[in-house]
């Protein structure tokens, strides 16, 4: 009897559907909050186009591009301050379309039409303007509308400089280390790169937006063998590697 109830049961949840909510292995997710309207108030936007959550997982930071700021929240939602307004001065923005922040909780923002990246910080409650690099251009730490900033676990920020069609690699004090890309469509080329984000491996992911791919990009250390020979003979006296920095290699 035992056995035919339960039959039943079974057959009752698989054609009602009740049945899915217990065995299907699909994710599930909820809307936990959201917030803002159309505006320039706080925890208002017009285009925002950058988001970043701290190591801590307390804060949210929105680059709120055509009202020329950062607003940052709690995750729940909750305004806790902003900075910037239009300008080229220290802390002023011309589109911001970006932001990062490190482990060391420093804040990258792509200061987009001002060609540059601006560096903050916080000291309690105050935001604190650090430094900045970048100028308009196609040289080394130049920049033509750059778009997005990602920083690895060592503190190297990322930055897709998109109209010069690269990715631009830094220091945490803004000091240039290396570039990779072009124009085109190879395997060393992009069109138009517009995001950036690097995962826990050291793995860089780049959208590259007008050749319509995700570009998956592993950098790793390419070691310089220097043998150094006694005079006259043929033999190694010693052996000499040093880092270069500026290898990577396409995974797809």
């Amino acid at each position: 009897m035992n056995k035919i109830l339960m039959l039943n049961l079974t057959f009752f949840l698989m054609f009602t559907g009740v049945w899915d909510c217990f065995s299907s292995d699909e994710e599930q997710y909820e809307s936990v909050a959201k917030w803002g309207t159309y505006g320039s108030g706080n925890s208002q936007f017009i285009g925002p186009s950058g988001i970043a959550v701290d190591a801590e997982g307390v804060y949210v930071y929105i680059a709120d591009r055509f009202n020329n700021r950062v607003q940052r929240f709690t995750v729940n939602g909750m305004y806790s301050t902003e900075w910037g307004d239009f300008g080229r001065a220290n802390g002023k923005f011309n589109e911001p379309t970006s932001v990062a922040v490190s482990k060391f909780g420093d804040i990258l923002v792509v200061d987009r039409s001002n060609h540059r990246v601006q560096k903050f910080s916080f000291e309690d409650t105050t935001v604190m303007f650090i430094d900045k690099w970048g100028s308009y251009g196609s040289a080394e730490s130049e920049f033509m509308g750059p778009e997005s900033v990602a920083v690895d676990a060592e503190g190297n920020v990322y930055v897709a400089d998109t109209q010069n069609h690269r990715i631009q690699k830094f220091d945490n004090n803004g000091g240039f280390i290396t570039e990779w890309g072009s124009y085109g469509t190879g395997n060393e080329e992009f069109n138009e790169p517009r995001g950036i984000a690097i995962d826990t491996s050291g793995y860089i992911y780049v959208s590259d937006m007008s050749n319509n791919r995700i570009r998956n990009l592993a950098v790793f250390p390419v070691k310089l063998l220097l043998h150094l020979l006694e005079p006259g003979a043929l033999r190694v006296l010693e052996t000499v590697s040093w880092l270069n920095p500026g290898g990577y290699q396409q995974i797809n």
